[in-house]
């Protein structure tokens, strides 16, 4: 694996670790209440997104191997450009049930070395 993927896979990894970590102790109904959870989640999904894209451009087959990249991708672009249309109930379902799984995706990209 080139050392600019197993960089890109890290930094998406740990922007899904700060997720996991943001919503620890939050309830749906505390996350759509507390601005700053919001924002710090809002970013580190947009990390993950861009890092992603980034990785999708430098090598078509590690993109081809991470589930709903498009999605991810996407979101990061509604993150960065549609502020105005968030629904934060859906972030955090992406937080809570998509990011943990997505975490150890990358982390077995970056372990396999491929």
């Amino acid at each position: 694996m080139r050392h600019d993927a197993r960089k890109l896979l890290e930094d998406a990894r740990g922007a899904c670790a700060e997720v996991e970590q943001f919503v620890v102790g939050h309830t749906q109904d505390s996350f759509v209440k507390e601005i700053a959870v919001q924002r710090s989640v809002e970013r580190s999904l947009e990390i993950i997104g861009e890092a992603l894209r980034r990785l999708r451009d430098l090598d078509d087959d590690m993109g081809d191997r991470i589930p709903n990249l498009s999605r991810i991708i996407g979101l990061r672009n509604i993150l960065a450009h549609g502020y105005d249309v968030l629904d934060y109930e859906i972030i955090w379902q992406i937080a809570t049930n998509e990011v943990p799984d997505l975490r150890l995706s990358l982390q077995q990209l970056i372990v396999s070395g491929r």
